[in-house]
């Protein structure tokens, strides 16, 4: 059996201590290909484990790996390293534009050289020398353009009149009525310099309601109708999704299936075809936690398994937001003889394993709640809640 991938972000004391090593910092950051800088940056290394190492450094393996990090950790260059029969991830932060996408270099330190003069039975000066040379021909050889691509220009936005915007909105508003899963979360639309931004709103008593922003519609120029649907990877830097008509941009973010936004596009458009309606239909258990509507014998998936059999709000079916968000698969492991708790594990496979996580979904104080569990604590039902009650119901 393959064992899954593990990920582990270095505290700032072990990043400290690792990367102060010559041999690890042969490869070392030099400049930030976003705004240039050559000197300020952050480090940020992560030990991965569960790799043979055989095959660790498979282009496969290195894809899937540096996929999670983009994903999960926001990293947009990676570079493998092995030290001490380690496995580990170096990635750099600009302190000066927060990017992550920097260019690191070889440094010709006295130890590498001995290194490699032991390999190839040359002396260490002979080896400087050619390796200098090496560099002066590509750096005479090869233009700033041929090494670095331009960027790609910043999307100009299509000026809307006020009635163009009015309209725009009235489409945005009547598409987020008639989703039952987006009017069940309370998502809303404004208009803000230009563009329109979908965000979701959370009541918090006694204080003004958070406000989280799953994207943004901006109109496109030289098109009179279409816009660009986009998600925020992390401040300030934006992904596209797909580009249409207000109508499909909305329709769009309803049947989000994998997560971008919410991952119920399949139990959205089921409460679409029953009216929009938000009717629970009796559904029957069987063996193997499987679901089939009574009155069809159809197979109930998951989240309808968990709006019509025990009766959760959607708001709650949503979470843990954010294991929808990595394109995580959710799978129920148990369920309690009262069906007042639910244990469900959410996976991501990879080429050598999988990168996975359990939630427990419970009846508190008559209210049905999420709460994600540590992985050594979800063995099953019994675990995960004595764990939380040792944690005040505390999640991790």
């Amino acid at each position: 059996m393959n064992r899954p991938i593990q990920i582990r972000p270095l505290s700032e004391y072990e990043a400290a201590k690792l990367t102060d090593t010559a041999k690890f910092n042969a490869l070392r950051p030099t400049r930030c290909k976003s705004c240039g800088n050559t000197s300020d940056f952050g480090r940020r290394v992560f030990w991965i484990g569960g790799v043979p190492k055989a095959e660790q450094n498979s282009d496969r393996t290195q894809a899937l790996i540096a996929y999670h990090l983009k994903e999960r950790h926001g990293v947009g260059s990676v570079f493998f390293k092995t030290y001490r029969n380690a496995f580990y991830v170096d990635s750099v932060i600009c302190k000066r534009c927060t990017s992550t996408v920097i260019e690191f270099d070889i440094e010709l330190s006295d130890e590498m050289l001995a290194e490699v003069s032991r390999m190839t039975a040359k002396p260490i000066e002979e080896l400087r020398r050619e390796i200098e040379a090496l560099a002066t021909f590509f750096g005479e050889t090869m233009s700033w353009k041929d090494r670095w691509p331009e960027r790609t220009p910043r999307m100009k936005v299509r000026p809307l009149s006020d009635q163009e915007r009015e309209q725009t909105l009235d489409v945005f508003r009547a598409g987020l009525v008639a989703s039952p899963v987006l009017s069940s979360l309370d998502i809303r639309v404004r208009s803000l310099r230009g563009r329109f931004y979908f965000e979701r709103v959370w009541p918090v008593p006694g204080n003004k309601p958070e406000v989280e922003i799953w994207g943004r519609a901006t109109p496109l120029e030289n098109s009179a109708r279409r816009l660009v649907l986009e998600v925020e990877k992390r401040q300030s830097s934006w992904r596209e999704i797909t580009r249409g008509t207000a109508a499909q941009i909305i329709d769009c973010i309803a049947s989000d299936t994998k997560g971008t936004f919410h991952g119920l596009g399949a139990l959205d458009k089921s409460l679409r075809e029953m009216g929009g309606l938000l009717k629970r239909l009796e559904v029957k258990m069987l063996d193997g936690f499987r679901f089939v509507y009574a009155g069809t014998g159809a197979d109930c998936p998951f989240h309808e398994a968990l709006f019509h059999f025990f009766g959760m709000p959607i708001d709650i079916i949503a979470e843990p937001r954010v294991w929808y968000a990595y394109h995580r698969r959710p799978q129920m492991l148990e369920v309690s003889r009262d069906c007042t708790q639910v244990l469900a594990a959410f996976t991501a496979d990879g080429l050598y394993g999988s990168f996975s996580g359990v939630c427990l979904y419970a009846v508190v104080d008559n209210h049905w709640k999420a709460f994600t569990i540590k992985p050594n604590q979800s063995g099953d039902i019994a675990t995960a809640r004595a764990w939380l009650e040792k944690r005040g119901g505390q999640a991790w």
